[in-house]
């Protein structure tokens, strides 16, 4: 596998472009999923070891069919879950993936709670973290370790039941619902998978013309190289 180009992260502090701290601002393109407009300083941003930053991220439905999740610079996926709602019938609630830092991460806050106490609710930059671009043509899209986090839904849950493994992934989650007033009925359920293997998935297009990869890929075979006897 040719080398590629590589990216190097310092921190929040190089990745906040010259926006100043000490004034309300909206953390954008600093590797944020989402907004904040809560008023801070340098002294508020919080360095946290491997494995301390432990947040949550609002996905759709993964009941239904296969589904693609973003990948987060310095951080892997370790969970995911779902919930439904119904007397009669199957509503989806609310679904979540959970991620953890694997790398240092500097944090500005989100909010503060009920406490007072700031919360870190949005991923952070990871600290000396070396990530390498992915391949992409018209048609696929390689994955390094890691980055190619996908649902894939399962029929009707049983007590005991067995679940497709795949080459170059792993299973780090399971997500299960039900419903009903005075019965509970199965509200369907996914198997959360990530690589441990760099692949390559085709690429594929909703309705909407939305692009995504939502199917397992094929490992990357490395070259080969020769030695000398």
């Amino acid at each position: 596998m040719k080398i590629k180009n590589l990216k190097i992260f310092k921190g929040v502090k190089s990745k906040l472009c010259a926006l100043s701290l000490a004034s309300t601002m909206l953390a954008t393109g600093c590797g944020s999923s989402t907004s904040t407009d809560y008023q801070f300083d340098s002294s508020d941003i919080k360095v946290f070891g491997v494995g301390e930053h432990i947040i949550s991220v609002e996905i759709d439905n993964p009941t239904k069919e296969n589904m693609q999740y973003d990948y987060h610079e310095g951080y892997k996926v370790v969970g995911i879950s779902t919930t439904s709602y119904g007397q009669y019938g199957n509503y989806f609630g609310h679904a979540c993936l959970l991620f953890q830092n694997e790398y240092p991460v500097e944090c500005i806050p989100t909010r503060k709670n009920e406490n007072g106490e700031l919360v870190y609710g949005d991923f952070g930059s990871p600290i000396n973290f070396v990530q390498s671009e992915s391949k992409e043509s018209t048609s696929s899209k390689e994955f390094e370790v890691g980055e190619h986090i996908i649902s894939i839904p399962f029929e009707d849950f049983e007590t005991c039941d067995q679940y497709e493994s795949y080459d170059g992934y792993e299973v780090v989650g399971i997500a299960m619902s039900s419903y009903g007033k005075y019965s509970e009925y199965d509200g369907g359920g996914c198997i959360l998978y990530v690589n441990t293997e760099p692949v390559t998935c085709v690429k594929e297009k909703d309705e909407n013309g939305n692009v995504s990869y939502p199917s397992i890929g094929i490992v990357v075979e490395k070259d080969k190289v020769k030695t000398k006897e």
